[in-house]
């Protein structure tokens, strides 16, 4: 019987050759893996910007106060794993306008980043200027060329000019709509408005 015995060299190969097909094969598995967890995945995305009227306010994520930008804002990203509902709150400030407070619901439901942009989620945000919603009393001096003329406001007659009236504005908002009517002239009408203290109006004669 013979026996034959490889040179040291060659063990060693046949021992260098081994070790890397077991490092490939990991690196294979390895691979597999994550492919597999990739696909598994059940992260969802939904994509957002904040709109204002006017723009250019301040928009801060109440949760961490970070500045998410001026308004429009750039698009910002929720996700979860669940594909549950997100709610969201945020502030909304603009010099000469009232703060506004508010909470939106944004709902994860894309697998990817890129199909969510498809799909951005506009929340809009109306601003009151400041003072609004306050009451005001007022009184306002009405006259008109030629004097004597009717007035009458949202359909309720008045008096004849010169006029004085006491109006009430519920908030800063408020308008009243006067109409000036006398015979042989032509109707003229009028916005009254919380910063109107007098109102003049010249009717013109009919031919």
């Amino acid at each position: 019987m013979m026996y034959y015995f490889k040179k040291d060299n060659e063990a060693r190969s046949d021992s260098s050759a081994e070790i890397g097909d077991k490092r490939m094969r990991r690196m294979i598995f390895l691979l597999i893996a994550i492919a597999l967890l990739g696909a598994c995945s059940s992260t969802r995305y939904a994509a957002y910007r904040v709109i204002t009227e006017p723009e250019n306010a301040h928009v801060t994520y109440i949760a961490d106060g970070e500045h998410m930008g001026l308004s429009p804002t750039k698009t910002w990203w929720s996700w979860n794993d669940s594909g549950d509902p997100i709610r969201h709150y945020i502030r909304v400030d603009k010099t000469g306008y009232e703060s506004v407070e508010s909470s939106f619901v944004i709902y994860p439901k894309y697998k990817t980043v890129d199909e969510a942009k498809e799909d951005v989620k506009d929340i809009f945000v109306l601003l009151q200027p400041t003072g609004y919603g306050e009451e005001v009393n007022r009184t306002v001096m009405i006259t008109s060329d030629p004097s004597g003329t009717a007035v009458y406001g949202n359909q309720d007659y008045l008096g004849k000019t010169p006029l004085e009236i006491p109006v009430f504005f519920p908030d800063r908002s408020a308008q009243l709509e006067l109409r000036f009517e006398r015979s042989g002239y032509g109707t003229e009408r009028r916005v009254l408005t919380v910063s109107d203290n007098a109102i003049h109006v010249v009717l013109h004669r009919l031919k």
